[in-house]
C-alpha cells in the first residue's frame, strides 16, 4: 500500500528545483526559500515539499539540505530527487546511498509512491539527459558532468559515443523504475499522479530563453527514456491526470503532449533559489 502522509483535507504541494544552495554565501537566501516553501495557502500549510534536483553538490548536499530543513516545520514532509549537480565531486552510486540517510527528507526513487492527498499520488526518479534527442553524436556541448561525476568521467575517456551509451543506460534504469512506480501507483486508482524528476522528459519541455533546447543541447537536457514511459502509461490511463515537475534547463515553461499529461519545467537562476508556483491538490 502507498504510505499516507496526512489525514487532513487536500491542500498544495510546495515545489522548488535547481536551487543550487552551494552557490549561496549567506543563510538569508536559504531562510527565504524555506519560508517560501512553508508558506500557507488560504491559511493551510503545504501537504509536502518537493525538491526536483540540483540542490547542491556531492560534498555539500547533506549539510545544505539540513540548513534548508531548519526553515521548514518538521510537520511538513519533504521529498527530493537528485540532479546531475548533486553528484558533482562524487559518484552516482555513493550519492544515492547517502540520499537514503538524509535526515528530515525522503529520497523519492527509493521509497516508491506516496499518497499526498485523496486520489493524488507522488512518485519520482532522478532522470538523465540521455543523449537521444537532437544530435548527440555531433554535439559539441560538454557539461561539467564529464569531469565532475566519477562514472561519466570514466565513460567519457572512451569518447563521446561511450559517454552517450553510459548516459542512456542510466536513463533506461530510471525509466524502468518510473514505469514500475507508476504501475504501483495506478493500483491505488488515483485521479492524479505527480511525477518529480530532474531532467525534462521531452525536448519540448527543456526550455531555454523561452524556447526548447536546440539540437546541440537537447541530448543532454532532455530524457527520452522517461518521456516514452510517461506517454505510454498516460495513453493507456486516460482518466488519470499525470503532472510532471522538473528543472535542469533553468528555463521555465509548460508542455502538454497529451490531454492528461502536462510537464511543468521550473525556472531557476544561480544564487537566487526560489519556490515554484505551488501545485494545488484536490478537485
Amino acid at each position: 500500500m502507498v504510505p499516507r502522509t496526512h489525514s487532513k483535507p487536500p491542500g498544495h504541494l510546495a515545489w522548488a528545483t535547481d536551487i543550487h544552495l552551494d552557490h549561496i554565501n549567506t543563510t538569508t537566501g536559504v531562510r527565504r526559500l524555506g519560508e517560501a516553501l512553508s508558506a500557507p495557502r488560504d491559511g493551510v500549510p503545504p501537504v509536502a515539499v518537493l525538491l526536483t534536483g540540483d540542490i547542491a553538490n556531492a560534498l555539500r548536499l547533506v549539510d545544505e539540505l539540513a540548513s534548508l530543513r531548519r526553515y521548514i516545520p518538521p510537520t511538513i514532509p519533504a521529498y527530493f530527487v537528485l540532479g546531475n549537480h548533486d553528484f558533482y565531486r562524487g559518484s552516482i552510486d555513493a550519492m544515492r546511498r547517502i540520499a537514503l540517510e538524509v535526515e528530515g527528507y525522503k529520497y523519492l526513487p527509493a521509497i516508491g509512491p506516496v499518497l499526498l492527498a485523496e486520489d493524488t499520488i507522488l512518485v519520482g526518479v532522478d532522470g538523465w539527459g540521455d543523449a537521444t534527442y537532437g544530435t548527440p553524436d555531433s554535439s559539441t556541448v560538454e557539461l561539467n558532468d564529464c569531469v565532475l561525476i566519477a562514472e561519466i568521467h570514466h565513460a567519457r575517456k572512451g569518447g563521446r559515443a561511450a559517454m552517450n551509451r553510459a548516459l542512456r543506460k542510466l536513463a533506461r534504469e530510471d525509466a524502468i523504475l518510473l514505469c514500475d512506480n507508476l504501475h504501483r501507483a495506478l493500483i491505488q486508482s488515483p485521479r492524479r499522479i505527480i511525477v518529480g524528476t530532474h531532467v525534462p522528459p521531452f525536448r519540448e519541455a527543456a526550455w531555454h530563453m523561452g524556447k526548447p533546447s536546440d539540437d546541440q543541447y537537447a541530448p543532454y537536457f532532455s530524457c527520452k527514456a522517461t518521456g516514452d514511459v510517461l506517454l505510454a502509461v498516460a495513453a493507456r490511463h486516460s482518466a488519470v491526470e499525470f503532472v510532471v515537475l522538473c528543472g535542469h534547463s533553468h528555463g521555465g515553461g509548460t508542455y502538454q503532449p497529451l490531454p492528461n499529461l502536462v510537464v511543468y519545467t521550473g525556472a531557476a537562476a544561480y544564487g537566487s533559489p526560489m519556490a515554484q508556483v505551488p501545485i494545488l491538490l484536490g478537485w
